[in-house]
């Protein structure tokens, strides 16, 4: 089955596509951005934002867990 707007890129990776999107601004530590580099690369995520929006929605998806290692992680 094929859904209209699905790119497929090897046999595991598929881009789906966002209707509507929103750019965003963050800042972060350069230490911290070459170390996401370094993660999202070996860990097969197509791109920097990818991995990101992949990381906030696992985050909220997570709720009260995700909320308590980030202030453990401060």
């Amino acid at each position: 089955m094929r859904i209209r707007g699905v790119k497929q890129y090897g046999d595991n990776v598929f881009i789906l596509p966002i209707e509507s999107t929103r750019t965003i601004t963050i800042k972060m530590e350069e230490d911290l951005v070459r170390r996401m580099d370094e993660f999202w690369k070996k860990h097969g995520y197509t791109s920097r934002s990818e991995f990101i929006r992949h990381a906030i929605s696992l985050c909220m998806k997570m709720g009260d867990e995700c909320t308590s290692r980030l202030r453990l992680a401060r």
